[in-house]
């Protein structure tokens, strides 16, 4: 099994119940969770590791400049000194807002993809590690352990916005027909299994969810913490059955919660026009069998979502959810053009 690095005390009470709070608090939650590159040192050597670690600061440094860039090009329009400093500010705060609600977005889907089966009993989620994240654009991968003992990995790029996850789509299947995606430290967490190292070959996708949308979601996630701190804390028997109730009510409703066909249809609509494309494709034959498994899967996992009685909703009118599935109707209609 992987290496597991364990996570520090929280205090709950250090985050206010606001929006931001709500999301520094998930983020807080997952910190000592995600592996790192220094969990793999048995495997690489510490060659390997201390270069990927400079690689990983130097690839940081880089968005920081462009970071830096995107906020000065922003407000590059503004003539008062006074005014173009006050916005530059503000435009700074909100992106990085921005990115830490992103981050706390992938903790969620991993979490709920484990913890509340959003993909079937068969799934096991893991985030990657930094490294993976920055230089091979990688949050999340996904393994399947299906019956005929086949193990399928998908990779998950996880957005907030629309325009970004429409840049994604195109990006991945740049990279399918590159022979997939990759990631340089991965380890298994399918039961009864102790790989770590590399995997390739790897189907990727891009999911996401309107941000407006995710603010519901980042509440009960947080809440869910909350509870479980207090749960652990309480003395009088009463009040924890009374919090245990409330914890299990939300968990049923995280169960339960439309945003995960969201991400069903946009993975489904993915893999059905990778397998298109790959059809035929001699030298991604293996890439195209594992599609093909994908899209099996989450043709069942759909099904029998279906059968539960789960609806899209409001969510169907969701823009990053429109705009993944516009950018895979487009690339068919190219395809067929």
């Amino acid at each position: 099994m992987a290496d597991k690095i364990e996570k520090g005390p929280i205090k709950t009470e250090d985050y206010p119940i606001s929006s931001e709070g709500n999301v520094d608090l998930i983020i807080a939650h997952e910190l000592g969770r995600r592996l790192s590159v220094e969990n793999f040192r048995d495997v690489y050597g510490d060659e390997r590791i201390d270069a990927a670690i400079r690689d990983q600061l130097n690839i940081k440094a880089g968005f920081v400049e462009q970071f830096k860039k995107d906020v000065d090009n922003a407000v590059k329009d503004i003539q008062d000194p006074d005014l173009r400093e006050k916005e530059r500010e503000k435009v700074r705060k909100a992106m990085i807002r921005g990115e830490l609600r992103n981050k706390a977005l992938e903790t969620l889907v991993r979490e709920n993809i484990e913890m509340g089966n959003w993909f079937g009993e068969n799934a096991y989620a893991i985030r990657t590690t930094e490294y993976d994240d920055l230089k091979n654009g990688v949050d999340v991968v996904v393994e399947f352990d299906s019956e005929d003992g086949d193990k399928i990995a998908l990779s998950i790029d996880v957005s907030l916005k629309a325009s970004t996850v429409h840049r994604k789509i195109f990006r991945n299947f740049l990279k399918i027909k590159n022979g997939g995606a990759k990631v340089e430290f991965f380890a298994s967490q399918i039961q009864g299994s102790n790989f770590k190292g590399e995997i390739q070959g790897v189907i990727p996708v891009a999911i996401g969810i309107d941000g407006a949308n995710a603010d519901a979601f980042f509440d009960r996630q947080a809440q869910m913490i909350r509870l479980e701190k207090s749960i652990d804390v309480a003395v009088d028997k009463g009040l924890k059955d009374t919090l245990q109730k409330k914890y299990d009510e939300l968990f049923i409703e995280a169960q339960n919660d439309p945003i995960q066909l969201v991400y069903i249809n946009e993975i489904l609509a993915q893999v059905i026009r990778i397998a298109e494309e790959l059809r035929g494709d001699e030298k991604n034959e293996t890439l195209f069998r594992s599609a093909e498994k994908l899209k099996r899967i989450f043709e069942d996992i759909l099904e029998e979502k279906k059968k539960r009685g789960m609806e899209l909703g409001v969510l169907k009118k969701d823009l990053a959810y429109l705009s993944i599935v516009g950018a895979v109707e487009m690339r068919t209609k190219k395809a067929s053009a």
